[in-house]
């Protein structure tokens, strides 16, 4: 008799119409298209609530179709709304592309593309790219090889220049059978003035230490500089200005 209870217990638990999902809330969800979200959750209305909160499945499902979570929790309320709540991947370095601000998390994934609005005084202390081409950043990520030298680079200059405000221009970089190739053409823009021509990856400690050496002998603010060379190892090339 208490099998046969409990067995009732349990469908009507799963059948009765208060445990149906009628409304899909999307919660925190700046980089990932709610609209989309919902779109993927509406297959679960009038499903039972408990039955998608447990569905082990789902997780995995849900993060193959946005790359932008990082991860989610879902609860089901007694207004019969399934709550989704969001942890998104954070930003790690941005770019601009025809005026608009995207940007990229440390995986490559890009974030920006995905929303239709973002307040860009909330990222200003983020690291600038240039020159990823433009139809790279209509992917959902970047390729490999690209994050990796941005990774370098960055990593580089978080080491040497902490207090240093750089931009990083990458040059020459090709789409070859769906893989990235750089050509070894890096160039550092401090302050949005000076540029500083680094060239390959190659020996890049190095050129970055003989950089902050000349930067320890030269004050910056009383010279007037057009760019610096630091293309040749061991070497650095400046280039002063007329005045």
């Amino acid at each position: 008799m208490v099998f046969f209870v409990a067995i009732y217990g349990l469908y009507f638990a799963y059948s009765h119409p208060s445990f149906r999902i009628q409304q899909i809330v999307i919660e925190n969800s700046q980089f990932t298209d709610p609209y989309e979200m919902d779109l993927f959750f509406k297959s679960y209305l009038n499903k039972n609530g408990y039955g998608v909160v447990y569905d082990r499945a789902l997780k995995e499902r849900v993060l193959d179709a946005f790359p932008t979570i990082i991860n989610f929790n879902i609860r089901f309320r007694d207004d019969q709304s399934l709550v989704v709540r969001l942890n998104e991947k954070p930003p790690w370095v941005m770019t601009m592309d025809r005026g608009h601000m995207i940007l990229i998390a440390k995986d490559g994934t890009l974030l920006t593309h995905q929303t239709e609005y973002l307040d860009i005084t909330n990222y200003n202390r983020l690291q600038v790219v240039k020159g990823i081409p433009s139809e790279w950043l209509t992917q959902y990520s970047l390729h490999k090889d690209v994050v990796g030298i941005i990774q370098h680079v960055k990593s580089g200059l978080d080491v040497q220049f902490s207090q240093l405000s750089f931009q990083i221009q990458l040059g020459d970089l090709q789409s070859h059978r769906k893989a990235s190739i750089h050509r070894g053409n890096i160039t550092l823009i401090q302050d949005d003035q000076l540029p500083i021509f680094l060239g390959s990856i190659h020996g890049l400690e190095q050129k970055l230490y003989h950089l902050s050496l000349f930067y320890e002998r030269v004050d910056m603010d009383r010279v007037d500089i057009e760019y610096i060379d630091l293309r040749v190892d061991g070497k650095v090339y400046v280039k002063y200005g007329a005045s």
